[in-house]
C-alpha cells in the first residue's frame, strides 16, 4: 500500500462515518470559532462544537444583533425570513426580539453543511422588591425588610431634610420613584440618595412612598413610610429670677440646687424661670406643704409665701421638655434673711433732756439733769421690733436687759462735777450685728445764781445782757409809763428770783416771766431796778441792777394855732 493512500485512507473513514450519520459531537464540517449577541448571554456558554443556544435578553430590548468569526462565508436569518450574508467579526443586521412570551429563531449557516441556531427570548422579569433602604438621618422602625411595606420613623428635633437610599433587588429594575405627601414623584437611582425630603413640623405627620417598577414594566412594589419629627428634648432653665433676694450659688442652666435668702420683712416672692426651649412643654412650681402651679415660660409665678426666720420653705421647679419625657427639676430652699437693724428708733430719760436731740445714726448724748436728782432712767425703742435684746450698763457694770419701749431700773446721778456713762446696747435679730448708744449724765450745780437773760419790755439794756455782768442802764421812750424785766435764770432750780425798785419791797417772780408793771421815772430821773437771784442751795446769791432813765422829748411841734381875728389857710395841722 502506497504511503499516500496511508495518508488519505483516515480522512476518506471520517467521510464514511458521516456519511452514515453516526457522532454528533465531532464534526468535519465548517464550524465557528466565536459567537456573541449584543444582548442577554448565550446559554450554554458557546463550545464551536455545540450548535444549539438559547439567549435570554432584558425586558424592552427592541432587537439584537450577533457577531460570529469563521473562515467559511456566513449567512443570518431570523425564523422564516431570508438569510443575509454575515461577515465574520461583524455585527450582523438588527433582529427583532419577539413579543413578551413568544420566542424567535436566529440561525447562522456556515457553508452549506453547518448550522448554528440562537432561540431568542425576552425576559420576563417581575422583581419589583428592594434589597436595603436607608434614611440619612433616623432609622425605620421595624428594621427593613423586602418583604414589609409599611415603615414609620422619627427624626431628631430640628432636623431639616433627609434623604433616602433605595438600592433594588434586581439592578434591572425600570424604575424607582419617591412621592412626599401626594407630590409629585421625584426618580431615584438604585443605591444612591435621593434628592432631600421635608420633614414636617413637630407634631404632624409626613407620608413618603418609594415605588419600585420591574424590569417588565408591570410589576411594581411600593414601601411606605411615615415621618415624624421629635419633640426637643432640653428642658433646662436660661434663668431663674426672683422678684427679691439672691440665689446661692449663683443660677447657671446646668446647677439644679439652690438656697434663696430674701431680706428680712419680705412677706411673698415671686419666681419668674425662663426656658432655653421656648418650646417646652410645661414648668410646674410645687412647695412643700402646698398645690402646684402651673408657670408660663418667661412669667413671675404667683406669690410664694416668705417662711419666718429660721425657718425654710422646700420649693421645686419640674421643667418638662417638649418630647414630654425629659424632666429636669431645680430646688430651691427658700429662707429669710435675719434682720441686721440694730438701731434704736426714741431714746428718752426720765429727767433733763438729751443733747443733741435723739437721731438713730447719732451715738453719744449728754444730759444734765437738775441738782439734787438722785437717779435716772432710759428708755429706749428698737427700730426692729424682731431685735434680739437691749441692754442697759452704767459704767461698765453688768448689763440688764430691758425691753424695746420699756424704761430701765433706776440709775444713780453723780455728784456735781462727776459724770456717769450709761450704754444701751442693741442686738439685732441676726445675733451678730449691735449698735451702742452712750448717755453720759451730770448733775447740775446747785450753786448757780446767774441769770441766762435778762429782757426789758421797753428800752434796751446797755451793754448787752451777759451772765457775768451785773449792772446795765437802759433808756426808755419818751412818755413810756412803766415797763417790766423778765429773767430767766440758767438753772431753772433756782430758789428765788425777785423784783425790787428803788429800794422798795421785792417781788418774787418766776424765771422766764414778766415782773409786775415797775414806774419809770420822769425825764430826767433815774430808777434802779434790782433783779436777785438766790441759787438752788441758797448758798449763793447774785444781784443785777438796771438804771431806768426817760428820754427827754423830741417834740418840737405847736398842737394849735389860733387868731384873734380871722382864720387861717389852710387850716392849722
Amino acid at each position: 500500500m502506497s504511503t499516500w493512500f496511508k495518508k488519505l485512507l483516515p480522512a476518506v473513514a471520517v467521510l464514511a462515518l458521516a456519511a452514515c450519520g453516526g457522532g454528533n459531537s465531532v464534526t468535519t464540517a465548517p464550524r465557528l470559532d466565536a459567537l456573541t449577541v449584543s444582548a442577554g448571554t448565550l446559554n450554554p456558554a458557546f463550545d464551536p462544537a455545540v450548535t444549539a443556544y438559547s439567549a435570554t435578553v432584558p425586558f424592552g430590548t427592541l432587537s439584537v444583533t450577533v457577531t460570529a468569526t469563521s473562515s467559511t462565508a456566513m449567512t443570518v436569518s431570523q425564523d422564516a425570513a431570508a438569510a443575509a450574508p454575515l461577515a465574520s467579526g461583524a455585527p450582523s443586521p438588527a433582529m427583532t426580539v419577539p413579543a413578551l412570551g413568544t420566542q424567535s429563531m436566529i440561525t447562522i449557516s456556515v457553508g452549506t453543511a453547518s448550522k448554528y441556531t440562537i432561540q431568542l427570548v425576552e425576559a420576563n422579569d417581575a422583581t419589583a422588591t428592594l434589597a436595603s433602604l436607608a434614611p440619612s438621618v433616623g432609622t425605620l422602625s421595624p428594621a427593613f425588610d423586602a418583604n414589609t411595606a409599611s415603615y414609620s420613623m422619627t427624626v431628631p428635633n430640628g432636623t431639616t431634610s433627609l434623604k433616602l437610599t433605595p438600592t433594588a433587588t434586581d439592578s434591572t429594575v425600570k424604575t424607582i420613584s419617591i412621592a412626599q405627601d401626594g407630590g409629585t414623584a421625584s426618580t431615584a437611582t438604585s443605591g444612591k440618595a435621593s434628592a432631600a425630603l421635608k420633614i414636617p413640623a413637630l407634631g404632624a405627620t409626613s407620608t413618603i412612598v418609594i415605588t419600585v417598577t420591574a424590569q417588565n414594566g408591570i410589576t411594581t412594589q411600593a414601601y411606605g413610610i411615615t415621618l415624624s419629627q421629635a419633640g426637643n428634648g432640653d428642658a433646662s432653665l436660661a434663668s431663674l429670677r426672683a422678684s427679691t433676694g439672691t440665689f446661692t450659688p449663683t443660677f447657671a442652666s446646668g446647677t439644679t440646687t439652690y438656697t434663696l435668702t430674701v431680706p428680712t420683712g419680705s412677706s411673698t416672692v415671686t419666681l419668674t424661670p425662663t426656658a432655653n426651649n421656648t418650646t417646652v412643654r410645661s414648668i410646674v412650681l410645687s412647695q412643700s406643704g402646698g398645690a402646684a402651679q402651673t408657670i408660663a415660660n418667661g412669667a413671675a409665678s404667683t406669690a410664694i409665701a416668705v417662711p419666718a426666720v429660721g425657718t425654710t420653705v422646700n420649693l421645686s421647679l419640674a421643667v418638662t421638655a417638649q418630647d414630654g419625657s425629659s424632666v429636669v427639676t431645680y430646688s430651691i430652699a427658700l429662707k429669710q434673711q435675719p434682720s441686721v437693724d440694730a438701731a434704736l428708733s426714741a431714746l428718752t430719760v426720765s429727767t433733763g433732756a438729751l443733747s443733741p436731740v435723739f437721731a438713730a445714726g447719732t451715738f453719744a448724748y449728754s444730759v444734765s439733769v437738775p441738782f439734787g436728782t438722785s437717779s435716772i432712767t432710759v428708755t429706749p425703742t428698737a427700730h426692729d421690733a424682731t431685735h434680739a435684746s437691749i441692754t442697759v450698763a452704767q459704767n461698765g457694770g453688768a448689763a440688764a436687759a430691758v425691753n424695746s419701749g420699756a424704761a430701765s431700773a433706776a440709775l444713780p446721778v453723780p455728784a456735781p462735777g462727776t459724770t456717769t456713762a450709761i450704754a444701751i446696747a442693741v442686738t439685732a435679730q441676726d445675733g451678730t450685728t449691735t449698735s451702742t448708744y452712750t448717755v453720759s449724765v451730770t448733775q447740775q450745780s446747785g450753786a448757780d445764781a446767774t441769770l441766762a437773760s435778762l429782757a426789758l419790755s421797753a428800752g434796751t439794756l446797755s451793754p448787752v445782757f451777759a451772765g457775768a455782768t451785773h449792772a446795765y442802764t437802759a433808756v426808755v421812750p419818751h412818755g413810756t409809763a412803766s415797763l417790766t424785766v423778765t429773767p430767766t435764770a440758767t438753772n431753772a432750780l433756782a430758789h428765788s428770783i425777785t423784783v425790787s425798785q428803788d429800794g422798795g419791797a421785792a417781788a418774787a417772780v418766776l424765771s422766764g416771766h414778766a415782773s409786775a408793771a415797775l414806774t419809770v421815772p420822769a425825764v430826767g430821773a433815774t430808777s434802779n431796778i434790782v433783779v436777785t437771784v438766790v441759787s438752788q442751795d441758797q448758798a449763793s446769791t447774785i444781784t443785777y441792777s438796771v438804771a431806768v432813765s426817760q428820754a427827754a422829748s423830741v417834740d418840737s411841734t405847736l398842737s394849735s394855732l389860733v387868731l384873734s381875728d380871722g382864720t387861717l389857710r389852710p387850716a392849722f395841722s
